[in-house]
């Protein structure tokens, strides 16, 4: 079956033309590619050019999902890469934010591997890799034998080499179990046929896998010989990063046009390395990779989708928000014979809706949920303040931001009117990462009670929708956090993100401090504001 595209959506709440982030003093360099980002002039730019990187769109034994169309957007470039990685967080500056501290622009060396400020994986293009990574490549399958055989002669032609090399197969509950007939180490894993399950199917490879880095292979895709190295070149250097290569559609020999939605999407973030919250979007489970610790920490895929289309997607948002690091590898390329899946409009239509609908449930971001109710954008904890202030803070907070969880003293809780979004306590700060429970994107700390305006929630979709956004934002008496920054510090004991402060962003008031007594009366009645 053959896939289509589908329309991409802004975010859910355009902010209004008076907020202006001021913030855009960036500099522009040429795309990168994570096997080696050109400098200005490198004649590899144009190889690399994400014009010339354009992957398709369809799965393995005709059995596989469509999916979904990226916004366009213009973005500009952080800074020039430096000329060499260095040790440690030392001199080296981005340019960026005005009136805020910016972190290291050189990579960090860590016990295991390497960690960069923000998204920034071109960092790691002049750091030598130790050796060619062990690898597993996981294969879902279902009842084509043919196509399996093309996969295997495909992966023996590899220039990765064959002593690091490892075949799962996953069988999807197939009649008959398939023929491995190859010197390559390999094994294969299978599971009943309770319906279309490619994400548990790729889930039991993964527990299978025994390779540093695991790599992610439909079954009606065929891999070019240098396809191996370049996609596994960065998790095994920086086991937080997520790799999606390029798949090519051909028919007959004759190469055909890209999906325009991902062309599109690559071109305007450098081949993802100014990704934003919505980029996950532009990660296909045909062609991808990452360290097998990392996609075992999170949980793998959400083994729990059956059907066509959405798990690559929910693992990459939860990837994100969970620290990774995303790229697109255009050197990676897969060949797909076939055009991207298209069908009749009523049929598509139809799908698309089912795979949104599923998705709704199981991801925060603005991008893929309803606009007004379904997991928080935000939670925040209160640790002080009056009764009579607390009330006017929560109550400014949820209205600006009304899909909030707010936290607040026992005093606080037992005073306000009962509502399911003010609790006691919240759940941990980085809980582990679990397939189908999103984690809100930002945590709000309160030192004081804050009276809040509308312009909180324009920030934070302002923010999202950044390449490569600030990890920490701070006003007087509170302090905005990412969750993907804090999970980062987590994992590598390191803060690569910078802290802006509110008053460089915005000439708009986020929020102020409130007095111990503010006048209730007035504040229900809305005459003081």
């Amino acid at each position: 079956m053959v896939r289509g595209h589908r329309p991409g959506r802004r975010t859910a709440r355009a902010a209004p033309a008076s907020v202006r982030l001021r913030v855009d003093q960036l500099l522009d360099r040429p795309p990168a590619s994570p096997g080696g980002a050109p400098r200005p002039g490198d004649d590899r730019a144009r190889s690399a050019a994400p014009g010339h990187a354009h992957p398709g769109r369809t799965g393995p034994g005709g059995r596989r999902r469509g999916r979904g169309a990226a916004r366009s957007r213009a973005y500009a470039h952080r800074a020039r890469a430096p000329a060499g990685p260095r040790h440690g967080r030392g001199a080296g500056r981005l340019p960026g934010f005005l009136g805020h501290d910016v972190v290291t622009a050189e990579p960090v060396r860590l016990d295991r591997g390497w960690t960069v400020p923000g998204n920034r994986w071109d960092l790691l293009a002049g750091v030598p890799a130790a050796g060619p990574p062990a690898v597993s490549v996981v294969v879902p399958y279902f009842r084509d034998q043919a196509g399996l055989d093309r996969i295997v002669a495909a992966l023996e032609a590899q220039d990765h080499p064959r002593e690091l090399l490892e075949l799962v197969v996953a069988d999807d509950g197939s009649p008959e179990p398939p023929r491995l007939e190859t010197a390559l180490r390999h094994r294969l894993v299978r599971q009943d046929d309770h319906g279309f399950r490619a994400a548990a199917a790729r889930n039991l490879g993964l527990a299978a896998a025994e390779g540093e880095v695991v790599a992610f292979l439909d079954g009606d895709c065929v891999p070019e010989p240098g396809w191996l190295t370049a996609l596994t070149r960065l998790p095994a250097l920086a086991p937080e990063a997520l790799v999606v290569g390029r798949r090519e559609h051909r028919s007959g020999g004759r190469v055909l046009p890209d999906p325009g939605w991902l062309a599109d999407g690559y071109a305007a973030t450098a081949n993802l390395l100014h990704a934003d919250d919505g980029s996950w979007r532009f990660m296909i489970s045909a062609n991808l990779a990452g360290h097998r610790e990392f996609l075992r920490e999170l949980g793998g895929f959400d083994g729990s989708l059956v059907g066509y289309g959405g798990e690559d997607w929910e693992l990459a948002a939860r990837a994100w928000s969970a620290g990774a690091l995303l790229a697109h590898e255009p050197a990676a390329v897969v060949v797909h014979d076939g055009p991207d899946w298209a069908g009749r409009p009523e049929d598509h239509r139809a799908q698309k809706n089912a795979e949104s609908l599923a998705l709704a449930t199981r991801m925060a971001s603005r991008f893929a949920r309803p606009r007004a109710f379904g997991a928080p954008l935000l939670t925040a904890r209160l640790g002080s303040g009056s009764v009579p202030a607390a009330l006017v803070c929560v109550d400014s907070l949820l209205d600006a931001v009304p899909l909030s969880v707010v936290a607040v003293p026992d005093v606080v809780l037992r005073a306000l009117p009962s509502d399911p979004r003010i609790v006691r306590d919240l759940p941990p700060q980085r809980p582990r990462p679990h397939p189908g429970r999103p984690v809100a994107p930002w945590q709000l700390e309160l030192t004081e009670p804050v009276r809040f305006t509308g312009a909180l929630r324009d920030l934070i979709d302002q923010l999202g929708g950044r390449p490569d956004p600030p990890g920490r934002v701070t006003g007087q008496g509170w302090e905005l956090t990412s969750a993907r920054a804090r999970a980062r510090l987590e994992r590598t004991g390191q803060w690569l993100f910078d802290t802006v402060r509110a008053d460089s962003l915005t000439d708009l008031e986020i929020g102020a401090p409130l007095p111990p007594d503010p006048d209730l009366e007035g504040w229900f009645g809305g005459w003081w504001s």
